[in-house]
């Protein structure tokens, strides 16, 4: 009885935090700040150019702003995507923010950032924005990610780079 109890609480709060984190994600994707917006649509818009569709596509995500936007985009136009996070609820949000794009990605695999649980060089391209910052092993997340990119494929991440009150995004591509 307790057990129930304690699993239905935990059911209510992933709910809202789904629900919490779904307008988050929202409110950046289609803010009502042009600036905000055009800033997160023109970097998708940048790297959706680079990827082409027949290649296969692991977004690693963590859960926060944008996350999984570049997988759903890229999955819209045909190429096949495997988006990973940390945690179930993050899933769920990339999956409603998929749905209401009305777009069908291939994968969604929980796993942290660094511990990848794919073969070497299993995609031709890898993106991670906003997500280095956030893993406490950052330089084994950025080993996972080379090594899931393999010899001839390319990986994109984004990382925020904080100076005072002003904030620039870095890419870096290898």
């Amino acid at each position: 009885m307790v057990r129930k109890l304690i699993d239905g609480r935990m059911e209510v709060a992933m709910r809202e935090n789904v629900e919490y984190l779904y307008k988050r994600l929202d409110t950046r994707w289609n803010s009502k700040q042009i600036i905000q917006k055009n800033i997160h649509r023109s970097k998708i818009k940048k790297l959706l150019k680079e990827i082409k569709p027949n290649n296969t596509l692991l977004d690693v995500c963590r859960g926060g702003s944008v996350d999984g936007i570049l997988g759903v985009m890229a999955a819209k136009k045909g190429v096949k995507v495997t988006i990973c996070s940390p945690k179930e609820e993050y899933i769920e949000v990339i999956k409603r923010f998929a749905a209401a794009q009305h777009v069908d990605v291939d994968n969604y695999v929980v796993c942290q950032p660094d511990d990848l649980p794919f073969g070497d060089n299993s995609f031709d391209c890898v993106s991670s924005i906003h997500v280095l910052e956030h893993v406490e092993r950052y330089d084994k997340a950025l080993d996972e990610i080379y090594r899931e990119s393999g010899n001839n494929s390319s990986a994109y991440v984004f990382k925020s780079l904080r100076m005072g009150q002003n904030r620039w995004g870095e890419l870096l591509q290898f």
